[in-house]
């Protein structure tokens, strides 16, 4: 994807987002992924390059609800170190 943004001066400029992930459903209910994203690819003026390793995993609890947990591991300068997250979603 291009993003128009302004960076701290105000100016605009473009940055791109680009992600490559591999998912696999292991039952019906239960599902993982690993992905490899860029989140901003940009010049270090821009903000720089936020680049991050990411894998986790998603429980059907039924037909409308589901967990999912996610580890993220940052590979620029630019990205956090290490982010955890839990989710709980449900269809109404």
């Amino acid at each position: 994807g291009v993003v128009i943004d302004k960076n701290n001066e105000g100016g605009r400029f473009a940055t791109g987002i680009l992600a490559l992930t591999v998912a696999k459903p292991w039952t019906q209910a239960l599902r993982t992924f690993v992905e490899l994203a860029g989140q901003q690819i940009a010049s270090t003026r821009n903000g720089g390059s936020v680049a991050t390793f990411d894998m986790g995993a998603a429980y059907l609890l039924n037909n409308s609800a589901q967990i999912d947990v996610a580890l993220s591991r940052g590979l620029t300068r630019q990205a956090p170190d290490l982010q955890f997250t839990t989710g709980l979603s449900i269809r109404f």
